[in-house]
């Protein structure tokens, strides 16, 4: 989303362009050609090469960007731009709307209709990172654990929601998690983070920290030695070692 927000670079073009595709269906003889027209918001990125996102039915870029050479952009797709002015432009700023009125409602300390709103802005992008954010931590707000388990589950399966881009919205979900006593899907969305920023020290505090409330305090002492392998002087981690270590100790008794 942020591409189409962005301003143009000089001598760079962005826009909305299209290709047309062929498809059949049926057989025999009630086979037939079938034209398929696709919409992408396609921004020259220089060296030769584009971005390329697809545009939902709403008209919004959404899913992953792909990198594409500027020739086979001129050569195989064509420039949309009433599409682009028309369309895209007013539903990108209409979901940026909606979800700034939804996060202003929830700092406010407003989820019910926070929710609202950011289910408002999935349905205008069914895949928008931050309004599953959102729209999760809502409903952790209220303590509706069954409904955030459900979004829970769809984060985990976006591709972007471990972006970097989303470490903020990304934290705050997993420690609200956590709060809710919902520490075995606290420790899955951590331990799917991980595997992208295995040298992350708040991440695998995060870890040892969900895993000391489930009294899985063996592991909870992996996970904060290893956040100290990262970072010797991490003086939470070093609280929290001291706790383990009490725990274990008398486990031991």
């Amino acid at each position: 989303m942020t591409q189409a927000e962005g301003g143009e670079q000089a001598g760079r073009f962005k826009g909305v362009f299209s290709t047309v595709k062929a498809t059949y269906i049926g057989e025999g003889a009630t086979r037939r050609k079938v034209m398929n027209e696709s919409y992408y918001y396609v921004e020259e990125m220089g060296e030769g090469m584009c971005s390329v996102q697809a545009l939902s039915d709403k008209f919004v870029p959404t899913g992953p960007v792909e990198e594409v050479e500027r020739e086979i952009i001129e050569s195989r797709y064509v420039p949309e731009p009433s599409v682009y002015s028309q369309k895209m432009i007013p539903a990108v700023k209409e979901l940026t709307k909606t979800l700034a009125k939804a996060e202003r409602l929830r700092k406010q300390g407003n989820p019910f209709t926070a929710e609202f709103e950011y289910s408002n802005a999935l349905k205008i992008d069914e895949t928008n990172i931050r309004a599953t954010f959102g729209l999760g931590l809502s409903l952790l707000d209220r303590g509706e654990s069954e409904k955030a388990d459900t979004v829970f589950k769809q984060l985990v399966q976006l591709e972007d929601t471990f972006h970097t881009d989303n470490a903020n919205l990304f934290n705050e979900f997993g420690i609200n998690l956590r709060k809710n006593k919902m520490f075995d899907q606290a420790l899955e969305y951590y331990e799917q983070a991980y595997k992208i920023s295995p040298l992350d020290e708040h991440l695998l505090f995060n870890m040892a920290r969900t895993s000391f409330e489930m009294e899985d305090f063996t592991r909870a002492a992996d996970y904060t030695d290893k956040a100290l392998d990262i970072r010797g002087d991490f003086s939470e981690a070093l609280e929290l070692q001291a706790l383990i270590d009490k725990k274990l100790a008398k486990l031991k008794k």
